[in-house]
């Protein structure tokens, strides 16, 4: 849109990743289950209720003079109880980042109740892409736009090639990128594209990436290159359950894949980032943050405690650094770090030169209603 392109000249991207811990966490990462859907009448745009809680795996990203976030789900009854339910979203919500005490209101719905697409700002709008429905896995894409008065109009693109759901998005202008995610409910190594000035051609395959199947990975596209940290995949029939620090980036213009290093801390340890969020600052560097902690996850994954659920937040130990990523150096350094930015399943919106962290969980099952802003400093 006109006025996205005026006032912040974004090239930003978000993955609506996805922490999806629900008892079992190995099986509830893959399986459908039965979506409790929250919904009202056209015109009733109240808050839904439940959403006071917050969500994890919505849509997120900017539109004209706001920042948007869309579905989700949460557990808002006894979230750490045996029998508790998860519920869905569908409404739209905005922010407007210029008034002073700005709150989230709804203004609008989503065509259903979803949760675990991925989203990407663009030009054009923010392009939100697969997801979980009641009907399952979803190949749907919509493209949400907001006018000046933060009214959505929600229209319909190209579907996916596929059912795709728990993956990651990513946009340079007006060209979108997914990438990984569940296929048919197994973890992929797919990247998608499509261009928003060539509906027409649909959404094209490029070259999977190397290794394992991912889900939940971070991704982010600079200097024509995407690029994939993190992300995982569950126990499987005939599969070990994998959490991946390893890292790619793909050249756009050359068709291939090369490694890249990822970010570790102070201590040198690997962070894995999965579950988190990035963007891509105006300058070309990229901004990442949140995720699960690698020891800690794919430990569960492998074999889930009794008591997994039990523990203070603490213990889980997402990450709480914001990560800087410069592609001319092809090196990392830690922007800033606070519990506020310890989530997982978040989404994520660059307004100017802050970056907005939209809900998420503060552990499995816990989601917090709360945006943390950070302005990120100049390079």
């Amino acid at each position: 849109m006109t006025d996205l392109g005026l006032k912040n000249r974004i090239i930003m991207c978000h993955r609506t990743l996805i922490y999806r811990l629900v008892g079992i966490v190995a099986a509830s990462i893959v399986a459908l289950t039965a979506v409790q859907c929250t919904t009202s009448g056209h015109d009733d745009f109240d808050a839904e209720p439940g959403i006071e809680h917050g969500v994890s795996a919505a849509f997120g990203g900017v539109s004209g003079n706001f920042v948007v976030r869309a579905g989700g789900c949460n557990f808002p009854d006894d979230p750490l109880g045996a029998d508790s339910k998860k519920r869905y979203y569908q409404g739209v919500y905005v922010l407007n980042p210029e008034e002073p005490d700005g709150e989230w209101k709804r203004v609008g719905n989503l065509p259903k109740c979803i949760a675990y697409g991925a989203s990407a700002t663009t030009h054009k709008g923010v392009v939100m892409a697969g997801g979980i429905t009641a009907d399952g896995s979803t190949a749907e894409v919509w493209l949400a736009r907001v006018d000046e008065t933060g009214k959505p109009e929600i229209s319909s693109l190209p579907e996916l090639p596929f059912a795709l759901d728990n993956t990651a998005a990513c946009a340079d202008e007006n060209t979108v990128y997914v990438c990984g995610g569940n296929v048919d409910g197994k973890p992929s190594n797919v990247l998608l594209c499509l261009n928003l000035d060539r509906q027409g051609e649909g959404w094209q395959r490029l070259a999977d990436f190397p290794g394992n199947g991912r889900i939940q990975p971070v991704v982010a596209v600079t200097q024509s290159r995407v690029f994939v940290w993190g992300g995982f995949a569950p126990l499987g029939e005939i599969r070990e359950a994998t959490l991946e620090t390893g890292r790619y980036c793909y050249e756009i213009l050359d068709k291939e894949w090369k490694v890249v290093p990822g970010p570790t801390d102070d201590t040198g340890y690997e962070v894995s980032l999965g579950g988190g969020v990035a963007v891509t600052l105006a300058d070309g560097r990229i901004a990442a943050t949140g995720g699960v902690n690698r020891d800690v996850f794919l430990s569960a994954l492998r074999q889930q405690p009794a008591d997994y659920l039990q523990h203070p937040k603490e213990w889980y130990r997402f990450n709480p650094t914001v990560y800087i990523f410069d592609p001319d150096s092809c090196t990392w350094s830690a922007e800033a770090t606070s519990a506020d930015y310890a989530r997982a399943g978040a989404a994520a919106a660059l307004w100017g030169d802050s970056l907005f962290i939209l809900g998420g969980e503060l552990k499995p099952r816990i989601r917090t209603p709360k945006t943390a802003v950070l302005k990120i400093s100049a390079k």
